[in-house]
């Protein structure tokens, strides 16, 4: 065991805690870690909220997201690749060319976009000054614009007012682009950086029910054990091999290798027995974006 000469104890329960909060979870799936959790949509939002927290918000208490995932006792299309889902479910903008003109003198302009509701965080409006250099002001995601303008907007309803940093030429044109959308029952969800995207848009709350592997309980005071008391020894190897890693201490490292892949066959060998016991999800376990979905 190595002297505090060689490394404290704080950096040493750095080391131990590093591997079991995030090498451990990401070398093998751990079903001790598994739990179901149940959350809601809520109207004309992309998120899943779990006691009123959007999932993305709980970074560091769960590490991933395991199918099927149900909404409203359905399974929905899992989509784990950001490009295939807004392929699947592309924002298509609507471009208004003269949403207003410009007089070179007024710099406020209040109206309601046709198409409602609207995207956040997709609303655009830009313009000309007199000089011929342009303005430009995008929506925040929270009912506000920014850029060359301030205002705000109201999704739902698509009334706004923006008010330019410099009052667009006279005769110019003021354009709008939004992508409006249709609210129904969400039938595809993202899992992308560790947040949760529903497609369609909800249009009213839902129940959503799907298991995660939650991050494993720090190890903090004396006598504290993780989960499952197996796991100690690969705690303290990959500990080890973390330190010889950062110390470029290749001899160590090649005599513990050995020790600790067998280690992780031990814990791999009980995660196996436990799946076996699953029934295994396809994308031929049922769909609500298939025929199921239009149901009335």
């Amino acid at each position: 065991m190595p002297s505090v000469d060689q490394i404290t104890d704080i950096n040493l329960e750095d080391y131990i805690n590093t591997y079991l909060l995030y090498n451990l979870p990401a070398t093998l799936k751990l079903p001790t870690l598994e739990k179901t959790l149940k959350g809601t949509t809520k109207p004309n939002d992309e998120n899943v909220y779990i006691g009123g927290v959007a999932f993305g918000s709980l970074l560091n208490t769960y590490t991933n997201v395991e199918q099927p995932i149900y909404v409203a006792g359905t399974t929905m299309d899992f989509y784990a690749n950001k490009a295939l889902f807004y392929s699947a479910f592309p924002k298509p903008q609507t471009i208004v060319n003269n949403i207003h003109t410009g007089n070179a003198i007024l710099v406020t302009f209040t109206g309601t976009l046709a198409n409602i509701p609207v995207l956040k965080n997709e609303i655009t409006f830009s313009g000309t000054k007199s000089d011929t250099t342009s303005l430009t002001s995008q929506d925040d995601g929270a009912g506000s614009f920014g850029g060359d303008a301030t205002g705000t907007i109201n999704y739902l309803s698509g009334a706004y007012s923006i008010t330019f940093s410099s009052a667009p030429a006279a005769g110019s044109n003021i354009y709008a682009q939004y992508v409006p959308y249709i609210a129904q029952k969400p039938c595809s969800i993202l899992y992308d950086e560790n947040n949760l995207v529903l497609r369609p848009m909800p249009d009213k709350v839902y129940d959503i029910e799907f298991i995660v592997s939650k991050s494993p309980t720090q190890l903090v005071a004396a006598g504290d054990s993780p989960e499952l008391k197996e796991w100690g020894l690969v705690i303290a190897l990959g500990a080890a091999k973390m330190i010889m890693e950062d110390r470029g201490d290749m001899d160590g490292l090649e005599r513990i290798a050995p020790v600790y892949e067998e280690q992780l066959k031990l814990i791999s060998r009980r995660a196996t027995r436990q799946d076996v016991k699953k029934r295994n999800w396809t994308i031929y376990s049922g769909s609500p974006c298939s025929s199921r979905y239009w149901e009335v």
